[in-house]
């Protein structure tokens, strides 16, 4: 499973958040990433045209992180599953469509963190002031196990 992260950084991401959130079900929904912004292995895919097509049809968790200057540690919130139905790599940019599946939630905020972080590495982090890591990223393990992240 792919995890797309929208922040707060600027006011159109925190907006895609909120459309992941109020957007009915079968809507499609666009995010675009800035290459420097995906995780490698995703990279990888993107640069020839017989992978990046197998990115089509990937299921994916639209998650909201907060990356608050008062925070030491970010904090990734679930918000939305959606399946990637077409991708497009332009330049320095990769354009997502995806179309809103069910909402996605965590009962323990703080575990799903734990084990996403265990799962899934280059998450986004902070380095001497810099922000690094990956928003556009593939989990290793496959998805992460019910008990921890449910669907409503």
């Amino acid at each position: 499973m792919y995890v797309c992260l929208s922040s707060g950084h600027r006011p159109r991401y925190l907006r895609d958040v909120a459309r992941a959130l109020a957007l009915p079900p079968g809507m499609w929904l666009y995010f675009r990433y800035e290459r420097g912004w995906i995780a490698d292995e995703v990279r990888d895919k993107l640069d020839k045209e017989r992978t990046r097509r197998t990115l089509h049809g990937e299921r994916v968790l639209i998650a909201y992180i907060d990356q608050h200057p008062s925070r030491s540690a970010f904090e990734i919130v679930p918000c939305r599953f959606a399946t990637l139905v077409n991708v497009s790599a332009v330049g320095q940019t990769a354009s997502l469509r995806l179309q809103l599946e069910e909402f996605a939630h965590a009962a323990d905020l703080a575990r799903f963190n734990d084990e996403l972080g265990d799962k899934a590495h280059n998450l986004p982090h902070r380095a001497g002031g810099e922000i690094n890591g990956a928003y556009w990223l593939n989990i290793d393990s496959g998805p992460l196990p019910a008990r921890v992240l449910t669907v409503s």
